[in-house]
C-alpha cells in the first residue's frame, strides 16, 4: 500500500508486533477447549501450545530479556512523533531477534528492481536502513 499511495504524497507505516510474554496474560489465560471432543479435533495443537510461553521466555532471555507489550504503543508514539519523510515504512517490535529485517531488505531490493523495469520509479520507496533496534528496521531516508 505504501508504494501505491506514495506518488500522492501519502505516507504509510506498518506496525508489526511480535510475541510478548511480559505485560500480557495471553499465555497464562490460554486454555484448551472445555470438551474433549473439541480438543481432539485440534490434534497435537493443544500439546504444542502448552510450552510456548516458556520457550518464548527462554528465547527472550537469550536476546537480552523480554520486551513488555507496552513497547508496541511506545513504538507507535515514537513513529507518529517523527517528522514527515523520516518515518519508517515498517516498525517491527519483538524481543526474539528473528531477523525479519533481512527478509524485508531483500524484498525491498527485488520490488525496486521490478518497478524500475516497469518504468515506475516514482513508486519506489526509500531503501531500508539497518537500525540499532528491531523497532528501527525500516527507516526512511
Amino acid at each position: 500500500m505504501a508504494m501505491e499511495v506514495r506518488p500522492s504524497g501519502i505516507e504509510s507505516v506498518i506496525l508489526v508486533p511480535g510475541a510478548f510474554t511480559s505485560g500480557t496474560e495471553h499465555f497464562a489465560d490460554a486454555q484448551v477447549p472445555a470438551y474433549q471432543a473439541i480438543e481432539h479435533q485440534y490434534g497435537e495443537l493443544a500439546a504444542r501450545m502448552a510450552g510456548l510461553g516458556e520457550k518464548l521466555n527462554a528465547i527472550d532471555l537469550a536476546n537480552g530479556g523480554a520486551l513488555d507489550v507496552s513497547a508496541v504503543g511506545q513504538a507507535a508514539a515514537e513513529v507518529l512523533a517523527m517528522p514527515r519523510g523520516q518515518r519508517p515504512l515498517r516498525v517491527t517490535v519483538y524481543g526474539q531477534h528473528k531477523g525479519t529485517e533481512t527478509i524485508d531488505a531483500v524484498y525491498y531490493q527485488k520490488q525496486a528492481e521490478f518497478l524500475r523495469q516497469m518504468g515506475l520509479d516514482d513508486m519506489i520507496l526509500p531503501a531500508p536502513l539497518a537500525g540499532n533496534r528491531d523497532e528501527d528496521a525500516y527507516r526512511m531516508k
